[in-house]
C-alpha cells in the first residue's frame, strides 16, 4: 500500500489543480470538521483530492516515488533513478519454463534499489547496450518485493522504461560501493576466510 504523508498529498493536489496550499489546507480542515475528526488528516486530504478529481494513485503510477518511499508489496508503482550498476542477463530453465532475467541497481537522493527485468523487450535494452551506467531512467507500473531485507522492483510486460526522460534530474546518489562489492559473485578459488 502506498502511504503518503499529509504534506506530500497537499503538494500533489496543488501541482495537479494549480491551486494554493492554503486553499487545500482549508478544505482539509473543513472536511475534518464535517467528519467530526473521525478520519486522520491524511485521510481527509485523500477525500479532498478525490473530490477535486485528483487521482493520487495514478499520479504515483505515472510519476513514481522516491526510493525511500517504496516498500515491498506495492503494485503499479514507478520510480526514477540513475543506473549505478548493470548485472549480466541470465538465462534460466525451470521445469517446463525457460527464459531470461536482467537486473540493475538504480539510485536517487534517498536510496538505492534493484530493478529486475522479466520482459524480453526490456531485457533487449540491456543486451543491445541501450541501458548504461549513469543514465537516468523513469520506470512505471512495476511491483515491489523484499529480497533478503532489500527492496526490489520487478518489471513485467505492462511496465515501461524511459531513458533520460525530460524534466527529471537526480541529485547526488549515496551508493556504498564497498558494501556492494562485499556481496559480489566470486569464484570458489577467490574466497577467503
Amino acid at each position: 500500500m502506498v502511504t503518503l504523508v499529509y504534506d506530500e498529498i497537499v503538494k500533489k493536489i496543488c501541482d495537479e489543480k494549480q491551486i494554493q496550499v492554503e486553499l487545500v489546507h482549508s478544505k482539509v480542515k473543513d472536511k475534518l470538521q464535517q467528519l467530526s475528526d473521525l478520519v486522520s488528516r491524511e485521510g481527509a486530504a485523500h477525500i479532498v483530492a478525490n473530490e477535486l478529481g485528483v487521482d493520487l494513485f495514478e499520479i504515483i503510477r505515472k510519476n513514481g516515488l522516491k526510493i525511500n518511499k517504496i516498500s515491498p508489496g506495492m503494485r503499479g508503482v514507478g520510480v526514477s533513478g540513475k543506473i549505478l550498476r548493470l548485472y549480466p542477463v541470465r538465462s534460466f530453465k525451470k521445469e517446463n519454463r525457460e527464459g531470461k532475467v536482467g537486473s540493475f541497481l538504480i539510485g536517487d537522493e534517498t536510496g538505492v534499489m534493484r530493478i529486475v527485468l522479466w520482459d524480453l523487450n526490456h531485457i533487449k535494452l540491456m543486451e543491445e547496450g541501450t541501458l548504461k551506467e549513469e543514465l537516468i531512467l523513469k520506470i512505471t507500473d512495476g511491483y515491489t518485493r523484499d529480497n533478503n531485507g532489500y527492496k526490489e522492483m520487478h518489471l513485467g510486460n505492462r511496465s515501461e522504461i524511459v531513458v533520460n526522460p525530460p524534466g527529471i534530474q537526480i541529485g547526488e546518489v549515496k551508493f556504498n560501493q564497498d558494501r556492494e562489492n562485499a556481496y559480489a559473485k566470486k569464484q570458489i578459488k577467490e574466497l577467503s576466510q
